[in-house]
């Protein structure tokens, strides 16, 4: 069985971490090794996180505009996601599936002006996402997953 990461020193522990930074040093301390998420919030209410430059939206089917099938962001949602250092968003769809894409795609030529009743947003067609799928574990996965840790 192989070695914990934290006992391999792969991360360092914060006064390791602190005595590497001297006097004069302008290095600051390394980055945290964990992911940072930052929650973003519209008129007080959480929307979303962003997390390594990525706007992540779980959406729910009221979400998506039916005609034509897309999704819209507030305008200073986008202008908040993009000042938080986010170049991508992934929206987590209500079949389980995965629309991503470059935030650009809000501010771009193929963006649609909406406004439905709560202000000015930007949709952006389904289609013009790429899509991530994820199936369920079957039990043939599990035996090859068994086998593979395992051996």
């Amino acid at each position: 069985m192989g070695e914990h990461p934290r006992s391999s020193g792969a991360f360092m522990r914060q006064e390791q971490a602190d005595a590497q930074v001297g006097e004069g040093d302008p290095q600051p301390p390394p980055a945290s090794p964990l992911p940072v998420s930052v929650t973003v919030r519209w008129r007080g209410q959480p929307v979303g996180h962003v997390e390594d430059g990525v706007f992540v939206r779980t959406v729910r089917q009221s979400h998506i505009l039916r005609q034509p099938p897309a999704l819209a962001l507030h305008i200073p949602v986008i202008d908040l996601v993009a000042s938080m250092g986010a170049v991508g968003v992934a929206f987590n769809m209500p079949d389980g599936s995965v629309l991503a894409g470059p935030l650009d795609l809000f501010t771009g030529p193929r963006a649609i002006p909406v406004n439905r009743g709560a202000g000015d947003q930007r949709a952006v067609l389904l289609v013009d996402f790429f899509r991530l799928d994820v199936r369920p574990a079957t039990g043939a996965d599990l035996a090859a997953f068994a086998a593979a840790v395992s051996s």
